[in-house]
């Protein structure tokens, strides 16, 4: 238990929360760009691409964040599981813009929202943990 426990040096968590911070910030600056294009998009499949792409950039952040040696697993664990969870929602809003479904377009749009919501809230527990 705690006595067998280690504490981590000062150095490592430094390390750690710099890790989730690049890889946060390479991921903002990735949905900024995603997020104009689909907000510019007008077909549906230009629609389904963009989402594709925001989609593709939220599971790369998880990957990132999954195999970096400076971040913990318990932190990287969770925050890489709100990534995956966006980036599943985003795959949800490019297959109802594909099949051009408005209400599933809609549905996926307010689940974006909420999966966005919780990795932002995970990136900040994480940063202040």
């Amino acid at each position: 238990a705690l006595r067998d426990a280690r504490p981590a040096g000062l150095a490592s968590v430094g390390a750690g929360a710099r890790a989730v911070s690049d890889v946060m910030n390479e991921l903002r600056s990735a949905r900024q760009v995603g997020r104009r294009e689909l907000a510019k998009a007008r077909r549906a499949s230009e629609q389904a691409r963009a989402a594709r792409a925001l989609a593709e950039s939220y599971r790369d952040a998880a990957d990132r964040l999954e195999g970096s040696p400076a971040i913990e697993d318990g932190v990287a664990g969770g925050l890489a599981e709100s990534l995956r969870a966006a980036a599943s929602a985003y795959g949800e809003l490019a297959a109802a813009a594909k099949d051009r479904d408005r209400t599933d377009y809609r549905a996926a749009t307010r689940l974006v929202v909420r999966r966005e919501a919780a990795v932002e809230r995970g990136a900040a527990e994480s940063l202040n943990a």
